[in-house]
């Protein structure tokens, strides 16, 4: 799985794979995706095809090595959320050094 570590935009595609003029999507920052098992299949010819880890749809991208070296990192492939509030997730996916239970820096945290 990759995290993305900055948000951005990339123009948006039709089911065929043709650009849609002056239309974009928006990658958010913090966003969780991993490259499918099939991933070899490319719709619009990118280098690297990704899908956005969610529960109610399938979001994908294309974008070049470059880029996907710019905007991704990889995460482990387990993400341990049995302790954390739902609302809380994102903070802590975030946040590198980040306590689950107030999502506080623990890096920049003073010490008694």
């Amino acid at each position: 799985m990759y995290k993305c570590t900055k948000g951005f935009s990339i123009e948006k595609c039709d089911d065929d794979g043709f650009t849609i003029e002056n239309e974009y999507v928006e990658i958010k920052e913090g966003s969780i995706w991993e490259i499918p098992e099939d991933d070899d299949f490319r719709l619009v010819g990118g280098e690297i095809r990704l899908e956005e880890i969610k529960e109610d749809c399938v979001n994908w991208l294309e974008i070049t090595e470059n880029d996907f070296k710019k905007y991704f990192v990889k995460i482990d492939d387990k993400i341990d959320d049995s302790d954390l509030e739902m609302d809380c997730l994102e903070c802590a996916l975030s946040k590198e050094n980040a306590c689950v239970d107030c999502c506080k820096d623990w890096d920049n945290e003073d010490e008694d």
